[in-house]
């Protein structure tokens, strides 16, 4: 058995110099590998042609953030939606990694 619940949140994509998409694709993970690849795969349906996205994380789920790098070009942030009702202790911890 996994220590690790796996997690499902929405998240924003605000592409770079622009407002954010008003869709908000859900991500399923367990840790912060797959979250990279959770969000990549979301970020196919913004930029189907892309090549190579590649998804940079950082910070605990509670405050996190992250890059979206799309054929090596910074294309967008991403931030997870989290509800205003939702107790601190929902907060996704990766184990203390700092980036």
């Amino acid at each position: 058995m996994s220590s690790q619940a796996r997690v499902s949140r929405q998240i924003i994509i605000q592409p770079t110099g622009e407002k954010p998409r008003k869709d908000r694709p859900m991500v399923h993970f367990k840790d912060r590998g797959e979250l990279r690849k959770s969000v990549a795969a979301a970020a196919r349906s913004v930029w189907p042609g892309g090549v190579r996205i590649d998804v940079e994380v950082r910070g605990h789920w509670s405050a996190c953030t992250g890059r979206i790098f799309v054929d090596s070009r910074d294309a967008a942030s991403f931030t997870p939606v989290i509800p205003r009702t939702a107790p601190e202790t929902e907060a996704f911890d990766f184990g203390g990694e700092a980036s």
